[in-house]
């Protein structure tokens, strides 16, 4: 029986994790694991987001152990081999294991970011399973360590950049704290298991992997089972009304400074207006990690009358709550709910994005420019 280490830092990767598993499970049924849970975090995580995954990460997965580390790269004690951290020792002592060497397979939802690398580094032996992170899944992504061009016209300035990229190797002028995918990881991945890509492409640096697509009627009876063992509890109007139902979805990008709240909080503002002269029930959904609501700013510049708060369940995905209720229609700015929604369910899905482009840069921007490329915008 093999050793598998799963590596999560929020619910949603929890689900997407659990999706993959069930699908592995399907498609080689005579393949075994002890399945171990390692949940980390960073600075910029809700902790109660991730003190909750803890609480309820049992009804996710037949679990050997469940462990929350604190895996924030940036204090890491350089000159410490990666294998002898605190952190790790922390985890092979609660899953008595004896070295990071045993562990045959671990779970990533991503490879291109420092947190994920050293996970794939200390872990070096392993196969890596990458499973879905929402839209940054899809954010075009680039080697951590650029190999120069070669010029069979200028074969000595081909020599020459090479040899200036070991010099640099070797002196360690490079930034590895930046966003890139190291070639030694890419090789051991084993498979990534995607629910969007074919819709969406995947980095380039991705192109070879094996994908394994997760259908839609697994992701569909995984978020009912979950609605049940969670006993989600919704709005009894939602599932008894003949009207029609409009779903609005916060992101938490003001709350990490990306964009200005009341920038957000307009943009959400104008489609409430839009969505309630055209007769629609809404409800509103806080992101499970936005830590301050963002519907307090949108209260202010727009009555809330016809809004009903969910505020019991925000901790946990959309897709779990309206498994057993009935939407017509949902509004984000930047969310991958409104993929999944769409791809899942058949919700039309429209975003809200596009006056806040100008605030976007990186990732972020792409990721909005993808959205408007894929989502409505009009309701």
């Amino acid at each position: 029986m093999k050793t598998r280490f799963a590596f999560v830092n929020g619910i949603w990767q929890l689900c997407m994790l659990v999706a993959a598993f069930r699908q592995e499970q399907q498609h080689n049924p005579h393949l075994y694991y002890r399945d171990y849970l390692i949940l980390y975090s960073r600075k910029t995580s809700n902790q109660k987001l991730v003190d909750f995954v803890e609480t309820i990460s049992e009804k996710f997965w037949n679990w050997q152990g469940v462990i929350r580390v604190d895996w924030t790269t940036s204090e890491w004690n350089q000159e410490l081999d990666k294998d002898r951290h605190p952190s790790v020792q922390q985890i092979l002592n609660k899953f008595k294991i004896a070295s990071p060497s045993l562990v045959d397979e671990i779970c990533l939802c991503k490879i291109q970011f420092l947190d994920e690398r050293l996970c794939a580094d200390i872990f070096d032996k392993a196969k890596i399973l990458l499973y879905e992170d929402g839209l940054h899944t899809y954010a075009q992504t680039k080697y951590l360590i650029e190999l120069p061009s070669v010029d069979l016209a200028h074969p000595k300035t081909t020599v020459a950049n090479y040899k200036n990229l070991v010099m640099g190797l070797l002196d360690n002028h490079f930034d590895w704290q930046h966003q890139g995918v190291k070639r030694t990881h890419i090789k051991r991945i084993k498979k990534f298991y995607s629910v969007l890509g074919g819709e969406i492409p995947v980095s380039s640096v991705l192109s070879k992997i094996p994908v394994d697509s997760i259908e839609p009627s697994l992701l569909k009876n995984l978020f009912l089972e979950l609605n049940h063992r969670l006993q989600c509890q919704f709005y009894p109007e939602i599932s008894i009304q003949n009207g029609k139902t409009a779903l609005l979805l916060g992101s938490n990008l003001s709350h990490l400074h990306y964009f200005p709240r009341q920038a957000e909080a307009s943009a959400f503002a104008h489609v409430i207006q839009q969505l309630a002269e055209k007769g629609y029930q809404i409800f509103w959904k806080e992101h499970p990690r936005n830590q301050k609501p963002l519907f307090e700013d949108i209260k202010q510049i727009i009555p809330s009358n016809n809004i009903i708060y969910i505020q019991g369940e925000q901790k946990l995905p959309i897709e779990v709550l309206v498994s057993k209720n009935k939407i017509d229609i949902c509004c984000s700015t930047l969310s991958s709910s409104l993929f999944y929604l769409r791809y899942i369910y058949g919700i039309k899905t429209i975003t809200c994005v596009r006056p806040l482009l100008q605030f976007l840069t990186g990732d972020f921007r792409k990721l909005a420019e993808l959205t408007l490329t894929h989502v409505e915008e009009t309701l």
